[in-house]
C-alpha cells in the first residue's frame, strides 16, 4: 500500500521478488491499461499460459482459485499469479477500501474491482516455481479464511466502490 502511493507513473505494476513469471509479460500487461482497462493481471490458468511446478502447489493453488471463484462470484481465472498493473486512479480508489495485508492483499483487491465493474484484463504468462516459494498447505487454508472475511465484507456488507464509480483517462 505504502509502495502503490509513493509509486509515479500513471501504470502501476506488481511482481513477485522470487521471479516465477517471465519479464515478458511486463509489455501485455502495460497495453491491456493502454487499451482502456483498470488492471491488467497474469494467469496460469488461461490456455496459452505454460506453468512448471510441483504437483502440492498445483493442487494448493487449484484448490484456492476454486475456493476464490465461489466465494467472490468469479470472473478472474487467476487471483494470486504474483504479476498485476494498475491504472493509478484505479488501483489508489480501491486501495481505500482493502484492508488484507500478506498472501491475499491482491485477491481482495481483485474482489473489490470485479463487484465495483472495473474491466480487467488476463494475459497469459510463463510461470515457474523456484526453490524460494514458501507457500505450505496451512497458508493455502490460512489465505482460504482471509477470503471468506473479505468475501463476506464486500458481497454481504456492501463494503466495496460504487459500479462505476471509478474514473479512468
Amino acid at each position: 500500500s505504502d509502495a502503490a502511493k509513493n509509486a509515479s507513473g500513471d501504470i502501476i505494476y506488481f511482481y513477485d521478488t522470487d521471479l516465477p513469471t517471465e519479464l515478458s509479460v511486463l509489455r501485455p500487461l502495460i497495453n491491456a491499461i493502454h487499451r482502456g482497462n483498470d488492471i491488467a493481471i497474469g494467469s496460469r490458468y488461461l490456455p496459452q499460459s505454460s506453468i512448471t511446478r510441483t504437483r502440492n502447489r498445483k493442487y494448493a493453488g487449484k484448490l484456492f482459485v476454486h475456493l476464490a471463484r465461489v466465494l467472490l462470484g468469479g470472473g478472474v481465472t487467476d487471483y494470486q499469479c504474483g504479476c498485476k498493473a494498475f491504472a493509478r486512479e484505479s488501483l489508489n480508489t480501491l486501495m481505500s477500501y482493502a484492508h488484507t495485508r500478506g498472501w491475499t492483499w491482491d485477491t481482495e483487491i481483485l474482489a473489490l474491482a470485479q463487484r465495483a465493474g472495473y474491466k480487467i484484463a488476463e494475459v497469459p504468462v510463463i510461470w515457474k516455481e523456484n526453490d524460494r516459494t514458501t507457500l505450505k498447505w496451512r497458508d493455502t487454508f490460512r489465505m482460504g479464511w482471509e477470503v471468506l472475511t473479505f468475501a463476506w465484507k464486500i458481497r454481504i456488507c456492501g463494503c466495496h466502490p460504487q459500479k462505476n464509480t471509478h474514473t479512468k483517462k
